[in-house]
């Protein structure tokens, strides 16, 4: 039915304000309600709508639901008794993790270390001082004092002496009386350079040094950098202009770069990695920005000496993970099964047997299910564990848990005897199997249809107001039958607009969604039949979406005769 104002209003009065068929999208004709909604991807849009009128469609000949005569006035009928747990098992998922290369060691391992390679005269001197190389550890950890004296002899006025903290010389050098450049090798394996200047009696300055604390490499110094701006590299490594791979991207590098910026520069190359340095072990981690087993880093050729200044050539590699769901997962790792311990116990006439260390939930189930038991077990769709035996007529019995996993569980222990249930076969209002059948499959076409258009982007879902006010208008028609923005139908059927994911509609898989259709025909009648139901409401909303969307695509400058 349509209406002034452009709005459509379903017969229970929710309405959706889609735009007149005169307006067309903003990537064929100016803006509107379909901005940000590519032909394509209304053409998209429309595929999906059709499926779920088709999945709709299909109820028209199977509600509402009917009871199947039979003869006879009334009946017994034996049902095994279900033992559910008594809280939904919540087991949090390990997550995925991402590929990572990490440095094979330090990046500077030298194990003594100075306090400076820039130290500044006191006073007047000119002379510029640099030190470097690698402290030998004579003069323990201790600090040393470089001063300037008068001193005598042909030629020499100036000595630089060198004490410890005690005093005592360490080194004593001769100054030159005209300015030069100068490189003087002391006796505990550093080299003092001074530059061309002059030198005043009595300047001094001073510099810490230890032998048992290493260097520390500098990230944000550039890597030909001198005196404090040096990168304080292990001694032998250089790093000059060129280039090196990371999964076949090219990553370019130059001397004056630091290690900041070139870790910078990986991430937001096309390579999908990201770097950084990790200062508590002072190594370079690369890591893969996609989580999983499949995504790899590769590194290769290097002009720069990159990769072997910062230990990456031999790097240390540890794969992804792909995220192992809850009930994979170690039963020792779960923080809901904290209390149990490896053990067994009975079912019927078996043992099952319970490692905690080797054991997950679905593999216990197994267990259970492959066991000479005779019971069915496992996860129900409200994620409760569910046991109960596979004949009807057969009790069951739970016991011996030596385990503790019943107990943690909610399982209690003890027998559990069949439940007899009198029924009346003329008046009877549950549908026979082959309709609760029919029935359950219809009801999964309908997930799937409904689910596609609630599906995240990542997922092949649609965005855009048009898709948004399509599913704004289905959670009215939700809403109206719900009594709210959820609700189940025992544990076989969830209809949740806050349900996380895609996964508005959720039914359980084989006879127990048929099962839950015989004992709760009414429920279902009520929900999806009738003028108010979902299955009129529902078909009256994706019939009218689906003539805007045609309406839209046919237009001058859209796409004609496009079909799903």
């Amino acid at each position: 039915m349509r209406i002034a104002a452009n709005s459509f209003v379903a017969p229970n009065g929710f309405g959706i304000n889609f735009r007149s068929p005169d307006v067309v999208p903003s990537e064929v004709r100016g803006g509107n309600s379909f901005s940000g909604s590519p032909a394509s991807e209304l053409v998209r849009l429309r595929s999906a709508v059709i499926h779920l009128k088709k999945a709709i469609d299909s109820f028209s000949g199977s509600g509402p639901l009917r009871s199947t005569p039979t003869t006879g006035s009334s009946g017994t009928q034996w049902r095994a008794f279900e033992v559910l747990s008594a809280d939904p098992v919540m087991l949090d998922p390990l997550p995925a993790t991402a590929a990572t290369l990490t440095s094979t060691e330090q990046i500077n391992t030298t194990p003594t270390s100075y306090s400076t390679r820039g130290p500044e005269f006191s006073g007047g001197t000119t002379s510029q001082a640099t030190l470097s190389g690698i402290y030998d550890g004579s003069n323990g950890t201790d600090t040393l004092t470089f001063s300037i004296v008068a001193a005598g002899g042909l030629g020499v006025n100036k000595e630089l002496e060198v004490r410890d903290g005690q005093g005592d010389l360490v080194d004593q050098f001769a100054l030159p009386t005209f300015s030069q450049d100068i490189s003087l090798e002391m006796s505990n394996g550093l080299t003092l350079d001074l530059s061309a200047g002059s030198f005043e009696v009595g300047d001094s300055f001073d510099v810490d040094v230890d032998d048992s604390i290493g260097e520390s490499p500098r990230p944000q110094n550039p890597f030909d950098g001198i005196r404090e701006q040096s990168p304080w590299l292990e001694s032998g490594f250089e790093i000059s202009d060129g280039q090196f791979e990371i999964n076949g991207v090219s990553i370019a590098v130059s001397s004056d770069d630091s290690l900041d910026a070139v870790l910078q520069r990986i991430g937001e190359s096309g390579a999908g990695v990201q770097a950084q340095f990790d200062a508590a072990t002072e190594r370079v981690v690369l890591t893969h920005q996609t989580l999983g087993a499949e995504p790899t880093i590769a590194l290769g050729a290097d002009t720069s000496g990159f990769l072997a200044a910062f230990k990456l050539n031999d790097a240390v590699a540890v794969g992804g993970t792909d995220e192992v769901p809850g009930q994979r997962r170690l039963l020792e790792d779960v923080e809901a099964f904290s209390t149990v311990r490896s053990g067994s116990f009975s079912v019927n006439a078996s043992v099952v047997a319970v490692d905690i260390e080797t054991d997950s939930l679905s593999q216990v189930i197994d267990r259970i299910n492959f066991s000479d038991a005779g019971v069915q077990s496992g996860l129900n769709f409200a994620s409760q564990f569910s046991i109960r035996s596979s004949d009807p007529l057969q009790a069951l019995h739970l016991g011996s848990d030596s385990s503790g996993l019943l107990d943690a569980l909610g399982i209690p222990e003890g027998t559990f005897e069949p439940i007899e249930q009198v029924v009346s076969r003329t008046q009877g209002v549950t549908p026979g199997r082959r309709t609760s059948r029919a029935f359950a499959s219809q009801l999964r076409q309908l997930a799937e249809g409904l689910n596609r258009l609630y599906a995240g982007v990542d997922e092949g879902g649609f965005e855009g107001g048009y898709a948004d006010r399509l599913r704004s208008t289905i959670g009215q028609a939700i809403a109206s039958v719900a009594d709210g923005e959820s609700f189940r139908i025992g544990a076989s059927l969830r209809l949740s607009l806050n349900s996380a994911g895609s996964q508005v509609m959720r039914v359980s898989d084989g006879s127990q969604l048929a099962r839950s259709v015989r004992e709760n025909a009414d429920v279902f009648n009520a929900v999806f039949f009738g003028s108010e139901g979902l299955v009129n409401n529902l078909g009256e909303i994706a019939s009218q979406a689906i003539a805007e969307l045609e309406a839209v695509l046919s237009l001058p400058g859209g796409i004609v005769n496009q079909r799903a």
